[in-house]
């Protein structure tokens, strides 16, 4: 497995180089606004839970490396509850007509991969080998801490401001995030030292790719809607 989190660890360093990662530390930019792409994010916060209850989750089961995937899958399948507190925090819980909502999520095209990611990643990891679904697993965990490294630091400047907590995309998910079972250094150990076959390795491989593949359509596409929202606040688009 080592060399199978080597691979995710290179794609790790490309993926903090995308574009909106950078527009996220641009402090000349109001912090709200570096944050206008998270009512986007609805479909992953909301979608992921259930791919852990659904998808990564295979009970019962004696495969120690399903047993792992199992509890982190417990660990984070209340996640997006703190998604909906933030979306109160941020400002973006306006009220309006369920059908409204419902076309907000599913009727913009410019939504494509934000509402594919969940089921992309489902395909890929449907009845697949476990170590597949782990390598999988840890693709979405090193994505996410880039993404919440740089929420985090924006919801700090937030705070100041509004005084308001920020729950999801600050401090509180990424602390959690550390607690994981998955994140103590003899469960690191153990998954490092996982033996694989071959073509293991290269399945795993293969996900890996495909995996940051799906997540960096979606990050490019939130850097989109960032865009377009500053060009409509600034008066430059319809």
């Amino acid at each position: 497995m080592k060399e199978v989190l080597e691979l995710i660890q290179n794609k790790k360093q490309e993926f903090s180089e995308l574009p909106l990662f950078k527009f996220m530390q641009d402090r000349s930019i109001d912090p709200i606004k570096r944050l206008s792409w998270t009512p986007y994010f609805a479909p992953i916060a909301m979608g992921f839970t259930d791919l852990n209850k659904y998808i990564f989750r295979k009970e019962p089961t004696d495969n120690k490396i399903q047993k792992i995937i199992n509890q982190n899958t417990y660990e984070e399948e209340t996640h997006y509850l703190w998604f909906l507190e933030d979306l109160a925090a941020l400002g973006f819980d306006h009220s309006q007509k369920f059908s409204d909502s419902l076309k907000f999520i599913w009727a913009d095209e410019g939504m494509k991969n934000t509402r594919l990611t969940c089921l992309q990643t489902a395909l890929l990891t449907y009845q697949a080998d476990p170590v597949v679904v782990l390598a999988v697993i840890e693709v979405i965990e090193a994505t996410e801490d880039i993404i919440f490294t740089h929420t985090t630091r924006i919801t700090e400047e937030l705070k100041e401001i509004t005084n308001q907590k920020y729950i999801f995309f600050g401090k509180t998910h990424s602390d959690a995030v550390e607690f994981h079972t998955m994140k103590t250094d003899e469960m690191e150990q153990f998954i490092e030292s996982i033996k694989l076959t071959q073509e293991q390795k290269d399945k795993a491989c293969e996900a890996v790719l495909k995996e940051f593949e799906i997540v960096t359509e979606l990050v490019n596409e939130m850097m989109a809607y960032a865009e377009k929202a500053l060009l409509e606040q600034a008066g430059l688009v319809a």
